[in-house]
């Protein structure tokens, strides 16, 4: 389901004005402390629906505790903090952005975790093959070729959201999940990924925000 192009181009533009910020340190998420967003990462303060994913993990821990996470595409690392804080016993954060990782970096240091390993790595391609439990995949929504870094926060071609899956079952687990939000306003629909690639999506939790609909998906391989 996508929204009109109205509402796509006004929620670029502020996205684009919000991206200029340097770094700073929010207070925003009941239940893990302070977080930095370095310049060049998505904070809270201006994103569509990761702050709805990052809220959603705080209070449903159960879905990670005592499991082997992977955060790809970590960015400033407010998932990967907010599940290393409530219960994951490892946590595995990479993303392509030395922006990101110097943010995701930031946050291990600041809240002293020692169950977090963060690397640089374009998706896969840096990770020894493992298996994990959960691969939280906060992907870029629109279509098209990023420029910089910036735009590799929001802007994604179809072949690497298709790489991601072609390659993401062979890290999980036997009963392993990936977690996925997703606009609605946007392009790389997970439910067009994932009957392509033959996986099942076994929850779709919505919601409704000041920019429009709202889902996190739950699949499974």
């Amino acid at each position: 389901m996508r929204g009109d192009g109205l509402n796509k181009k006004t929620n670029l533009k502020k996205l684009d004005e919000y991206l200029k910020h340097g770094d700073y340190i929010t207070n925003y998420f009941k239940g893990i402390g302070p977080v930095f967003i370095g310049r060049g990462t998505l904070g809270p303060e201006g994103s569509w629906v990761s702050h709805i994913l990052t809220n959603y993990l705080i209070k449903h821990s159960l879905i990670y505790r005592y499991k082997k996470v992977l955060d790809m595409g970590c960015g400033s690392g407010i998932q990967t903090i907010a599940v290393a804080l409530n219960g994951a016993s490892h946590v595995l954060a990479a993303d392509i952005s030395p922006f990101a990782i110097r943010s995701t970096k930031k946050n291990i240091q600041m809240h002293h975790l020692k169950n977090v390993e963060c690397i640089k790595s374009d998706m896969f391609s840096k990770i020894v093959e493992q298996k994990f439990d959960l691969i939280i995949f906060n992907h870029p929504f629109l279509e098209g070729k990023p420029k910089n870094n910036k735009e590799r926060i929001y802007i994604a071609s179809k072949k690497m959201i298709e790489n991601f899956f072609k390659k993401a079952r062979r890290y999980l687990t036997k009963e392993g999940t990936i977690i996925m939000p997703f606009s609605h306003f946007c392009d790389h629909n997970p439910k067009e990924y994932v009957n392509k690639f033959n996986y099942k999506i076994i929850k779709e939790k919505k919601f409704r925000n000041k920019y429009g609909g709202q889902s996190i998906f739950f699949i499974k391989a």
